[in-house]
C-alpha cells in the first residue's frame, strides 16, 4: 500500500514542487539567464545591491514581469552586502535553482553555462 501512496503523490504533485516542513506548498524552479544587479535603497543606511536574472526561456519570459526574475540574497547576508555566491557570476549566462516565490526566486543553487561575459562582448 504505502507503494501505490508514493506512486500517487508524485503523479498528483508537479516534479518540482512539493511541500516545506511547515504544510505550505511551496515550488522549486530553474531557469536559464543572464545574471545582473542594481543598486537598490540608495541614500539610506540599507544601500546595496539586488540581483535579477535576465530569462531566456520564452516560457519563462511569459511567466515572469518583462522577463526578469529578482533574485533573493543569501540566508545571513544583509542588504547592505554582496552576495558572495552571486556576485562573481555578475554578466555570466547561469543556470539557477531554488525555490520560486511569487515574482521572486530564494536562490538554492547557481552554475555557470559557459564563459560568455556580456561585459566581454563591448570590448
Amino acid at each position: 500500500m504505502e507503494g501505490s501512496l508514493y506512486i500517487l503523490y508524485h503523479r498528483i504533485f508537479h516534479p518540482k514542487s512539493g511541500f516545506d516542513g511547515m504544510g505550505s506548498r511551496v515550488s522549486r524552479y530553474e531557469c536559464i539567464g543572464y545574471l545582473s544587479s542594481r543598486l537598490d535603497h540608495i541614500r539610506t543606511r540599507s544601500e546595496g545591491p539586488e540581483y535579477f536574472l535576465q530569462l531566456l526561456d520564452p516560457e519563462d519570459i511569459y511567466r515572469f514581469p518583462e522577463g526578469i526574475l529578482h533574485l533573493l540574497k543569501g540566508e545571513g547576508v544583509a542588504s547592505w552586502q554582496h552576495d558572495e555566491a552571486l556576485c562573481p557570476l555578475l554578466g555570466c549566462k547561469v543556470i539557477v535553482s531554488g525555490i520560486l516565490e511569487e515574482d521572486c526566486m530564494e536562490v538554492e543553487s547557481i552554475e555557470l553555462v559557459d564563459d560568455y561575459h556580456v561585459h566581454d562582448a563591448d570590448v
